[in-house]
């Protein structure tokens, strides 16, 4: 069962969730072992649960772009989870504050993304934002740059709240298609026992596909 298919052709909706719900009894066995081979058993920053670490890895597979890239790593600790599900595909990290820590190979570098050259296109790259920076700007920029697939963390859940940056939740989207993630059952396994503790944090995964002009 292919997730990206899964959330971009069944409507959002019960059936919708019932679906999700049978992914993950499907494939929790393989995250469960991608989880256990983490080299950062704890993740110290980031707040990034086993929920979302979960619908961020088999996106990724379904898709298997040919270039990862991840603004804002801090330790690395999803950025495992990015170069588990492309193991084949070319990897860049970009945080000037961290650098993270050796969990698999990838390409650092100390300074915001959009200073990178990258060699040629990026029309088969996916993007994973995790960076505080105004969520409505990083997806302009990432679709000059012909980037079809971005996953941003962290939507706050309050439009009035102060933070660093605009939530993709309170700001209009031209030109992309967007889906918020729904949890799992939460009581489908303890892994998930951080969101259960805590649901009102983990709602906070965004995926935009930029659509066909």
């Amino acid at each position: 069962m292919n997730l990206h298919k899964l959330i971009t052709e069944i409507p959002h909706d019960p059936e919708l969730i019932q679906a999700l719900d049978e992914f993950v009894e499907l494939n929790l066995p393989e995250f469960k072992q991608v989880l256990n081979d983490h080299p950062i058993k704890i993740p110290w920053g980031g707040a990034f649960s086993t929920t979302e670490a979960f619908w961020t890895y088999f996106l990724i597979k379904s898709l298997q772009p040919d270039i990862v890239i991840e603004s804002g790593s801090y330790e690395g600790y999803s950025l495992y989870y990015l170069l588990q599900a492309a193991p084949n595909a070319d990897a860049y990290s970009f945080d000037p504050y961290n650098t993270p820590k050796k969990v698999g190979y990838f390409q650092y570098h100390p300074y915001d993304w959009t200073e990178y050259d990258f060699d040629g296109p990026l029309i088969d790259a996916f993007v994973f934002f995790d960076d505080h920076i105004n969520q409505d700007e990083r997806l302009r920029q990432a679709k000059e740059r012909g980037i079809k697939h971005t996953l941003f963390h962290d939507n706050f859940l309050h439009p009035k709240a102060v933070h660093s940056h605009t939530s993709l939740r309170f700001c209009g989207i031209e030109g992309f298609a967007k889906f918020q993630f729904i949890f799992p059952r939460l009581n489908c396994d303890p892994i998930f026992e951080s969101t259960k503790e805590r649901p009102q944090y983990y709602a906070w995964l965004t995926y935009c596909e930029m659509l066909e002009e």
